[in-house]
C-alpha cells in the first residue's frame, strides 16, 4: 500500500524542516520549491500520475509537476545532500505501510 501524496508532503515537511502548508502554497522560493520538487518526484515514482499530484498540490498543472520531477532529479544529481533528503522522505513515507488485511491477521501465513 503506497502512501498518499499528502502523507509524502507531511514526511517532506519534517525532513526539510518547514511547514506542510509552505510546500502546498504557491511560493516559488528555493526554500519551498525544493521540498515540493521532492514530493513530486517521490509521488510519481510511487505511481501517482502528474495530474493527480498536481491536484493534490494546490491545483497545479501536470506540466508543472513534470518540470518539478525533472528539477528534483537535476538537484539530486548535483547535490548529495538533496538526494539524501529525498531518500529520507521516501523511507519515512513508505515505512510501516502494511495493507490492512495483512496487519489484522492473527496467524501469518
Amino acid at each position: 500500500m503506497k502512501p498518499t501524496v499528502l502523507e509524502i508532503v507531511a514526511c517532506a515537511s519534517e525532513a526539510f524542516r518547514i511547514d506542510a502548508h509552505q510546500i502546498l502554497n504557491g511560493d516559488r522560493s528555493d526554500l519551498h520549491c525544493r521540498p515540493r520538487f521532492a514530493v513530486c518526484l517521490i509521488a510519481h515514482d510511487l505511481g501517482y500520475s502528474h495530474p493527480q499530484i498536481g491536484r493534490t498540490l494546490g491545483g497545479r498543472d501536470h506540466t508543472s509537476i513534470i518540470n518539478a520531477c525533472k528539477r528534483a532529479r537535476e538537484f539530486a544529481a548535483e547535490e548529495p545532500e538533496y538526494l539524501d533528503l529525498i531518500e529520507e522522505v521516501r523511507a519515512a513515507a513508505c515505512r510501516d505501510r502494511v495493507p490492512f488485511f495483512r496487519s489484522q491477521r492473527s496467524n501469518p501465513v
